[in-house]
């Protein structure tokens, strides 16, 4: 019996330690979380969008400062400025933001102003300039437009242009 006597004050003992270990664990976890990260001048932040062309994601310059904004600040900018943007990391040290999926400059920079998708010389799909210059191959031309791109499908910029390799290939 005795030997119970002397055990029950150091279990209650242990366990009062281990409450008070778990309350300061608590507190300073909420505590933690109340004091979100800010984005400073230091922070690394790296927006990307895939591109539907080249497959890639591509580096995307950000439109407006983001320095001082917490989480949900950006939050509140990117559904105002970007719609479809998502957030993938956030940390005083880095911010990573993916946009939709879209077109990447190299891609829009590479297509002409005008011209027209057709066929090329071997029945391929295939973007050409107003002149008739063979810009890019892109691949199997698909059957149900075989009538279209015989007669060529006209684009008036670059971005008409992908818009139409993306529908034309999918």
């Amino acid at each position: 019996m005795r030997g119970t006597t002397f055990l029950k004050p150091i279990l209650i003992g242990a366990l009062a330690l281990a409450v008070i270990a778990a309350g300061g664990w608590l507190f300073t976890s909420v505590r933690g979380k109340a004091s979100a990260d800010i984005i400073g001048t230091e922070t690394e932040i790296s927006v990307e969008r895939w591109c539907l062309v080249c497959g890639d994601y591509r580096p995307v310059t950000a439109s407006s400062p983001w320095q001082g904004m917490d989480v949900e600040a950006l939050k509140g900018t990117l559904a105002a400025e970007l719609p479809g943007a998502r957030i993938l990391a956030f940390s005083s040290e880095q911010v990573v933001v993916h946009l939709p999926p879209g077109y990447c400059e190299k891609c829009l920079d590479y297509m002409p102003q005008q011209g027209y998708i057709g066929l090329s010389p071997d029945n391929q799909l295939a973007v050409f300039s107003e002149d008739g210059t063979l810009v890019k191959v892109f691949g199997e031309a698909p059957g149900a437009w075989l009538a279209e791109l015989n007669e060529g499908i006209p684009f008036s910029s670059p971005q008409d242009c992908l818009d139409l390799i993306v529908n034309l290939t999918s």
